[in-house]
């Protein structure tokens, strides 16, 4: 708490703003009661009053405590309100003349005005660029059902010195019979092909996949159907799902 408000003062003092006092707090007010009695206190015992004695008689002298109280909480708090208006006044006034200085200078030299100002928004762009990269790869969750329970699981080929290639069709069959962790498997291979139409050719991408691709992820074709495990078969002609990109 302490280090939160020291950074807030640094800020409003940094902007000229007006540091607002700590009030005569409750705490304070009482402790500077109580140093007034022990002093009272301490002065009757020295004149011979018993301890208990000197505490009454301190605390009769002074009066009640809870009314001074309420009279000193009250008298500090129109004295930070009275405060407070004029710093705010003042901050107004300093702050006016700070973005009067800030213009004239920029008007005097807008070359370098100018490059400020490019620098300035080269680097808002730039980190927005990266912030939304960063959002949509790693913050916001993939656009399918469950996305917590998609996992992608790579394979090792130790004799080869080769780490996280893929897996053959049946690698992927073995671990499918072999294990009970997954509940569905699939597999796919990214790869470019050229797509022809009339006399225009155009490289695009490509996910090869198994039949339960769409399956697993539980997606749904917008437009007709994805392929099945039915059409997983010799003799059954490639199918193909265009995406919105293409």
């Amino acid at each position: 708490m302490t280090n939160e408000r020291g950074i807030r003062r640094g800020i409003r003092r940094l902007f000229h703003l007006p540091v607002r006092r700590e009030a005569l707090t409750a705490n304070d007010i009482d402790a500077e009661i109580e140093h007034h009695l022990r002093e009272r206190r301490d002065q009757l015992m020295a004149r011979g009053y018993t301890q208990e004695a000197a505490e009454a008689e301190a605390r009769r002298r002074f009066g009640e405590a809870g009314r001074v109280r309420e009279r000193l909480i009250a008298s500090a708090g129109r004295r930070d309100r009275r405060l407070s208006v004029r710093e705010w006044q003042h901050a107004l006034d300093a702050f006016g003349q700070d973005l009067r200085y800030a213009l004239r200078m920029m008007i005097k030299t807008p070359v370098l005005t100018s490059v400020a100002l490019l620098t300035l928004v080269l680097g808002i762009g730039a980190n927005l660029a990266i912030y939304g990269i960063v959002n949509a790869v790693l913050l916001q969750p993939l656009a399918f059902p469950e996305p917590d329970r998609l996992v992608r699981v790579f394979d090792d080929v130790p004799g080869a010195g080769a780490r996280d290639v893929g897996m053959s069709v049946p690698e992927m069959a073995d671990v499918s019979a072999q294990t009970d962790v997954f509940e569905q498997i699939t597999g796919f291979i990214s790869a470019s092909a050229a797509l022809a139409g009339g006399d225009h050719v155009e490289r695009v991408e490509v996910l090869g996949t198994l039949p339960s691709y769409f399956d697993v992820l539980g997606a749904k074709a917008a437009i007709g159907r994805a392929y099945s495990r039915a059409e997983w078969a010799p003799g059954f002609t490639g199918s193909v799902v265009i995406s919105d990109g293409l």
